[in-house]
């Protein structure tokens, strides 16, 4: 299905700033995405090479498109691995199985740049990929300063563990949040974690979504959290996996996709 009729109110642009701090800025989108495809929200087109352009505005529209993606496979599929989950992903047909894939497909795959993804992935950050890959994406990075092309993840420094752009709901400062049980508005009993285990919890954080809520879910009492944020709404169903010990949002088997055997959490 083309995005237009998949994603109808979704819109495209390249932002306007100057600001390291808006990296996160199509976070908001990405979760009403996932919430509802019929959400009016607005996503980041990947900026083009261009003589005479102010680089601190292209760098910081680069940073908002690639961070977007990393965030859905990272921590809505839970993959540590993810150029190894996107070739398993690809090699089954690409489809819109789930939520956070339908996203991946219908935009970073829809613009064409998908492979430029993978290529950063294994260059930067020991990344993994099929042999049948790796033949796919080596030429990639000579074409970093080609006029007109794309800018791709290499020299936003993404895979830099200070610059948080990668790493902070999984490692950042815990924001503010609560442990409710489920739909309970009040908020009368989100002072601690419930001693029993209830069948479903619900997490709910206000501020950024760049703070640190993944990590919290090391807390749950249960193998199934709601995550909501005050003001952007639901982040989706959060299931801990058996096998690798994270959080995801989808079936067991793709999240596995993209966890390397052995690897275990990352918390």
């Amino acid at each position: 299905m083309p995005a237009k009729l998949q994603y109808p109110n979704l819109r495209r642009s390249l932002y306007a700033t100057r600001s390291t701090m808006d990296w996160g800025r199509a976070l908001p989108a990405v979760v009403k995405l996932l919430a509802d495809q019929r959400a009016e929200v607005e996503l980041p087109a990947c900026p083009q090479r261009r003589s005479g352009e102010d680089h601190d505005i292209t760098f910081n529209r680069a940073l908002s498109y690639w961070t977007a993606l990393d965030h859905v496979l990272r921590y809505q599929l839970g993959w540590t691995h993810p150029a190894q989950g996107l070739a398993r992903w690809l090699d089954e047909g690409g489809g819109d199985i789930y939520p956070p894939l339908s996203l991946v497909r219908h935009v970073w795959a829809g613009d064409g740049y998908l492979p430029r993804y993978l290529a950063w992935r294994v260059q930067k950050t020991g990344d993994h990929l099929p042999s049948a890959w790796m033949g796919r994406i080596e030429r990639l990075e000579q074409e970093l300063d080609r006029e007109g092309e794309p800018i791709g993840p290499w020299q936003l420094h993404l895979e830099e563990q200070t610059g948080g752009h990668v790493t902070g709901p999984e490692s950042g400062p815990r924001p503010r949040l609560a442990w409710l049980h489920p739909f309970d508005p009040s908020g009368e009993r989100a002072a601690t974690p419930p001693l029993v285990g209830e069948p479903e919890l619900l997490l709910m954080f206000r501020g950024s979504l760049e703070t640190g809520w993944y990590g919290a879910l090391q807390n749950a009492l249960t193998p199934q959290v709601r995550v909501f944020n005050e003001e952007h709404g639901s982040c989706g169903r959060f299931h801990r996996s058996l096998t690798s010990g994270r959080w995801h949002t989808v079936l067991e088997q793709v999240h596995m996709w993209g966890v390397r055997p052995g690897s275990g959490a990352l918390f």
